[in-house]
């Protein structure tokens, strides 16, 4: 009875750590481009769709850059991030997990220079 108590735990740790992992790549990848695009004046649109064609670590990857009146700076291929799901999904804090149809995703919100940029990542 304990041995199967201790393999639930230790499968449920296994999957919650698994899910963390996600979320954090998830995130990072959302703060990268949200610095690249908006903090680093030598990158603009064209040469970070080129570093992320050359990055991809997931083919289904969604990614949309907007200003704080929803305006779309970049995205590589949204299907599922359309504007009314990039409302529904961004929140008041900084970042925000959601979870649409299939894809999982996360949304952050970046501040530079006294405004407010919205990165929507979803896989």
């Amino acid at each position: 009875m304990a041995y199967c108590f201790f393999c639930k735990s230790r499968l449920l740790f296994s999957a919650t750590s698994q899910l963390k992992k996600f979320r954090d790549n998830l995130f990072d990848r959302a703060k990268n481009t949200a610095i690249l695009l908006i903090n680093v004046e030598e990158v603009d649109s064209v040469l970070l769709k080129k570093i992320h064609q050359s990055t991809i670590s997931w083919q289904n990857e969604e990614i949309v850059l907007t200003d704080s009146l929803m305006k779309v700076l970049y995205s590589n291929k949204p299907d599922y991030l359309s504007e009314t799901v990039l409302k529904q999904n961004i929140s008041q804090s900084d970042i925000s997990y959601f979870t649409i149809a299939e894809k999982d995703g996360v949304c952050y919100k970046h501040m530079f220079k006294n405004q407010t940029w919205y990165v929507c990542d979803g896989i």
